[in-house]
C-alpha cells in the first residue's frame, strides 16, 4: 500500500455493515432482495477485530473474503479486489475501502449477529442494521405530521433561490414577486415540493443567518398561503432552518450533512425531515477534491456515521434521507462514480435525495455551459431513476416530469409482463 498523504476519513472505533446489492456483490438496477444468497460488506478500522469476527463468520458456514481496496487500485472496485486472505497492509481510514466480505443466506447472516453479539456488540448491531436495510427500499419517510409512501413514482422537488448569484442563471428568483411567481409555476407544471434556498452553495463569505432567515422564511410562509405543495428548506443554518420551517416548511436540506449538532436538535424538536448530504469541507469554501483513494466507500461511510449522530441525537430514523453530494468538492470522475453506484448509497437504509440538476460534472462531461444541460440533466435523472432513487431537486419540473411519466410507464409495463 502506498503511504497516505493525508488522513481522509477515519474509522475510529465505529463499524459498519452494508449489503452489497447484485451478483457477486456488484451494484445492479434494482436494490431489494436477490435470488440465493447475499453479499455483506464489515468495515472498521482494526483488521485484527474483522479478523475475529471473520473466525465466526467461518464457523457460522458463511463465505469470507476480505476487500482489499485501494491496495489492488490498479483493479476496478468490487469482487475484482477480494482476496481469501486479508490484506499484509491495513489502512484504519475508511476512504482506504477495505473490510470484510460475508457471503450467504439472508438467515444464515441473521445467525451470525446472535453469534457476534457476545463477541463483539457494536459488530453484531451493525450487521442487523445492514442485513435490515438490505432487504429493501423503506417504505415511506415523515416530513411534519405528514407520511409521504415511497412505493410511488420518484418525487421531485422544484428550486426556488431566493438569491441573486446561484450558480444557473435561471434559477435565481430574488424578491417575494419572483419567489412566488415561480412557486406557481412549480406547482402549475407538475412539482410535488418546493424548495426554497436563501444562500448560494458557491464560495464566499456565508450570509448571516438572521439575513437568511429574512429571505427564506417570509417566502415559505407565503407559498403555504397559496399553494397546496409542501415546502422544504435549502440551509445549513439551524436557525435559518428553524425559522423556515416556524413559517411552514416541513423538510430541511442540509449540505453540511448535520456538521451544527444544533440542526438535529431542531429535526427532533419540529418533526421535520432532514436530509443529510455528503461535504468534505465547509460550505461556502473554495471546494477541492478530497483526494480519497476510493470514493464510494469514503461517501457511504461518512453518511452512515451521520445518520447514526443524528439518531443517537433523538432524530427518528424515519426523518431521515441522505445525499452523496454530487459536485461538492468533487472531482467529475467521482460524481460518475457514485451515480454508478447509487444502491450503495440505498444500503444505508435510507432515501437518497439526489441533486444532479445542471451540475458542473455534466458541464464538464460535455464541455457546455449549465444553460445547455437540459438533456444531459434528463440522461442523469432517468439513469438515478432505474436505480431506485426517490427524491430529485431539480431546476426544469415540466421536463422532468415528462421524463419520469415515460420512465415510471416502461417499469410499470415490464413489472406486469405486458406484451
Amino acid at each position: 500500500m502506498a503511504t497516505p498523504q493525508a488522513v481522509w476519513v477515519p474509522m475510529g472505533d465505529g463499524i459498519q455493515a452494508w449489503r452489497l446489492t447484485g451478483p457477486g456483490g456488484q451494484s445492479s438496477r434494482t436494490f431489494g432482495p436477490q435470488t440465493g444468497g447475499w453479499t455483506v460488506k464489515v468495515a472498521a478500522a482494526s483488521r485484527e477485530r474483522l479478523a475475529a469476527l471473520a473466525g465466526t463468520a467461518r464457523e457460522a458456514g458463511l463465505e469470507v473474503w476480505w476487500d482489499w481496496g485501494a491496495e489492488l487500485a490498479h483493479l476496478p472496485p468490487g469482487p475484482a479486489r477480494w482476496r481469501r486472505e486479508p490484506p499484509a497492509a491495513w489502512s484504519s481510514d475508511a476512504a482506504w475501502g477495505q473490510g470484510l466480505i460475508l457471503g450467504g443466506p439472508e438467515g444464515q447472516l441473521t445467525q451470525l449477529a446472535g453469534a457476534w453479539t457476545a463477541q463483539d456488540r457494536p459488530a453484531a448491531d451493525a450487521l442487523r442494521r445492514g442485513v435490515e436495510a438490505g432487504r429493501g427500499l423503506p417504505p415511506a419517510f415523515r416530513a411534519g405530521a405528514q407520511t409521504y409512501p415511497l412505493d410511488r413514482p420518484p418525487y421531485l422537488l422544484g428550486i426556488l433561490n431566493v438569491t441573486r448569484d446561484s450558480f444557473y442563471a435561471k434559477a435565481r428568483h430574488f424578491g417575494m414577486d419572483a419567489a412566488l411567481r415561480r412557486g406557481e409555476e412549480i406547482a402549475r407544471e407538475g412539482g410535488d415540493w418546493i424548495e426554497v434556498g436563501g444562500e448560494s452553495a458557491r464560495g464566499g463569505i456565508p450570509l448571516p443567518p438572521e439575513v437568511e432567515a429574512e429571505r427564506v422564511a417570509p417566502v415559505v410562509e407565503a407559498l403555504r398561503r397559496r399553494l397546496e405543495l409542501p415546502v422544504a428548506v435549502d440551509t445549513y443554518k439551524p436557525q435559518v432552518a428553524r425559522a423556515a420551517v416556524e413559517a411552514g416548511a416541513t423538510l430541511i436540506n442540509d449540505i453540511s450533512g448535520g456538521a451544527d449538532p444544533e440542526m438535529f436538535t431542531v429535526a427532533r424538536e419540529t418533526g421535520a425531515a432532514l436530509v443529510l448530504m455528503h461535504l468534505s469541507q465547509r460550505p461556502k469554501s473554495e471546494y477541492t477534491d478530497p483526494g480519497y483513494p476510493s470514493t464510494v466507500d469514503a461517501v457511504r461511510w461518512i453518511l452512515g456515521e451521520r445518520l447514526r449522530q443524528a439518531e443517537a441525537a433523538g432524530v427518528p430514523r424515519e426523518q431521515l434521507l441522505i445525499d452523496p453530494g454530487l459536485n461538492f468538492g468533487k472531482h467529475p470522475r467521482r460524481d460518475l462514480a457514485i451515480m454508478r453506484a447509487l444502491p450503495d448509497f440505498l444500503a444505508l437504509g435510507r432515501p437518497v435525495y439526489l441533486a444532479t440538476s445542471r451540475k458542473d460534472y455534466l458541464r464538464d462531461l460535455l464541455g457546455l455551459p449549465p444553460e445547455a444541460l437540459l438533456e444531459a440533466t434528463e440522461a442523469a435523472v432517468a439513469y438515478a431513476m432505474l436505480q431506485g432513487i426517490q427524491l430529485f431537486r431539480i431546476h426544469d419540473v415540466a421536463q422532468m416530469v415528462r421524463v419520469r411519466a415515460t420512465l415510471w410507464a416502461i417499469r410499470e409495463a415490464v413489472g406486469t409482463g405486458a406484451p
